[in-house]
C-alpha cells in the first residue's frame, strides 16, 4: 500500500506492505471547512485587527474561504510572523501583512517575570486571534490564547515553565502552565480567540474562546492496540517547521506503540531546531547531569521529552 505523507510544503511517498498495516482511524471526516469560514467571515466584520498566530494549512486555508472574491476592508490591519506566506495563501490579503512591532512594553509582572507586549496588543481595538489548535506535551494543548501570548507577550514561554509542576508529557491533560497563559491571555483588551479544530488536514470545526476541556472534545479520540512500531507524521508546513515542533507532535500518538518500539518521524525541519533549550542539548552544552541547575532557555522542557524518547523507544527521523 502506498501512503503519501505530509513533508513541509509537498507529500513524501511511504510504501507499507499490507501485513503491517493496522486499523484505519476516521478515513474521512465530513467536509465541514465551508461552515468554518462561515463562522470565521462573521467574526471578521468587527475585527480591527487580525492576528494570525500560525502558518499551518487549515488556518490559511479557512481565511482563503471567508474573505471570499474580495479583500477585507482597509480598516482591518492583519499580522502574522510568516506575512509573505499568509499573502501567497490568502491572496486577498496581497500587501497587507504585516510582523508585530518587536519594540515591546511591560504589561505584567508575575512572580518576577516581566511580561511585554507589542503596541498593536496593548491598545483597546477589536482583536481577533486565530490559530488551528493542536496536541502539546506542555500545555496539553495549544489553541488562540496560548498561541497568541507566546507569539506576542515577551517571556509567555518562561512563566509557563515556572508554573509547571513537572516536564512529564501531558497531552490534552489542564495544567497550570496552561492556565497561566490563559490568565495572560485574559489582560489583552479587546480580544477574542477562534480555535479551528482540523480533521485530514481540512478545518472541521472552530471554538471561541476556547477552553481545553471544550476544544480536546472535538478531537478524534480512539484507542488502539499498541504495536511495535509507529510512522509519525506531524502534518506538513505548520507542524514539521522545526525540530521543536516535530518532537511536540509525537506525544499524541505515542501510547499506540510499546516500550522499546521503533517511531519512525518523517519531518522536513527546512527552519532547524527550533529552540534554544533543545539547541543546547543537542550541541552538548548542557548535559543530563546539568539539566536542574541550568538557567531557563526556551524549550528547555522539551530536552526531558527528547531524552524520555531516547530512554524508552527507537526513534528516527527522516
Amino acid at each position: 500500500m502506498e501512503v503519501w505523507i505530509p513533508y513541509g510544503h509537498v507529500e513524501a511517498l511511504l510504501t507499507i506492505q499490507i501485513e503491517n498495516l493496522g486499523e484505519l482511524v476516521d478515513p474521512k471526516a465530513e467536509n465541514r471547512s465551508t461552515e468554518v469560514a462561515a463562522q470565521l467571515s462573521e467574526k471578521l466584520k468587527d475585527a480591527q485587527k487580525l492576528i494570525v498566530c500560525d502558518n499551518k494549512g487549515a488556518t490559511l486555508k479557512s481565511l482563503k474561504t471567508a474573505f471570499g472574491d474580495s479583500p477585507p476592508s482597509e480598516g482591518l490591519k492583519v499580522y502574522s510572523p510568516w506575512p509573505k506566506e499568509v499573502e501567497l495563501s490568502v491572496p486577498q490579503l496581497k500587501g497587507r501583512v504585516s510582523k508585530l512591532s518587536k519594540e515591546r512594553e511591560k504589561v505584567a509582572d508575575e512572580g518576577g517575570i516581566e511580561l511585554a507586549a507589542p503596541p498593536e496588543m496593548r491598545d483597546q481595538s477589536n482583536k481577533l486571534f486565530l490559530s488551528t489548535a493542536e496536541p502539546d506535551p506542555f500545555f496539553g494543548l495549544v489553541d488562540a490564547r496560548i498561541a497568541g501570548c507566546l507569539l506576542g507577550i515577551s517571556n509567555s514561554r518562561r512563566l509557563a515553565y515556572a508554573s509547571s509542576e513537572t516536564n512529564v508529557p501531558r497531552v490534552f491533560q489542564k495544567n497550570p502552565s496552561y492556565d497561566a497563559l490563559w490568565n495572560l491571555s485574559s489582560k489583552v483588551q479587546g480580544a477574542t480567540y477562534l480555535s479551528i479544530v482540523p480533521r485530514g488536514g481540512e478545518p472541521y470545526s472552530m471554538v471561541e474562546d476556547g477552553g481545553l476541556d471544550k476544544l480536546k472534545s472535538e478531537f478524534v479520540s480512539i484507542g488502539l492496540s499498541q504495536t511495535k512500531g509507529i510512522v509519525v507524521a506531524p502534518g506538513g508546513r505548520g507542524y514539521d517547521d522545526t525540530l521543536s515542533h516535530a518532537v511536540r507532535s509525537i506525544w499524541s500518538a505515542v501510547d499506540s506503540v510499546r516500550k522499546s518500539g521503533a517511531i519512525l518521524l518523517i519531518a522536513e525541519c527546512r527552519e532547524g531546531i527550533g529552540s534554544q533549550g533543545l539547541e543546547m542539548y543537542l550541541t552538548g552544552r548542557i548535559s543530563d547531569a546539568k539539566l536542574d541547575r541550568v538557567e531557563y532557555a526556551d524549550g528547555l522542557e522539551e530536552v526531558e521529552y527528547v531524552r524520555k524518547l531516547k530512554n524508552d523507544y527507537s526513534v528516527t527521523l527522516l
